[in-house]
């Protein structure tokens, strides 16, 4: 955005606020700002060599952004599980109702012989 701005990457704004950029104009830029001691990050024993965008600052926010995703994971887990035990506890609690709304066979011929001694 910022070599747009400054008229470093040639590109045209729509109607709708999108930049439309022809390839050629991003490989004359990417020429422009490629030099020779700039080398792209490689594997080195299984890890990334470091580059010039890890400053402490960017290594910093890295390890807080982890440490945030794992605890966002392991409080999903538990929410999921605390989910489960609701679902469970309502589930029965909705099973023992349905139970004791069932009325017994004998319970309406007790209903039915104090009715009909009444009348």
């Amino acid at each position: 955005m910022r070599a747009l701005q400054s008229g470093q990457l040639r590109g045209i704004r729509d109607n709708a606020g999108n930049w439309q950029i022809e390839p050629e104009a991003v490989d004359d830029w990417m020429s422009l700002r490629r030099s020779p001691d700039r080398q792209s990050p490689a594997m080195t024993d299984g890890q990334l060599s470091v580059s010039p965008a890890d400053t402490p600052e960017t290594l910093s926010r890295l390890a807080v952004s982890e440490a945030r995703v794992e605890m966002l994971t392991a409080q999903l887990s538990e929410l999921r599980q605390d989910r489960d035990a609701w679902r469970a506890q309502a589930e029965r609690l909705a099973s023992e109702r349905q139970s004791d709304l069932i009325i017994r066979p004998s319970l309406i011929e007790r209903l039915l012989d104090r009715l009909g001694r009444r009348s």
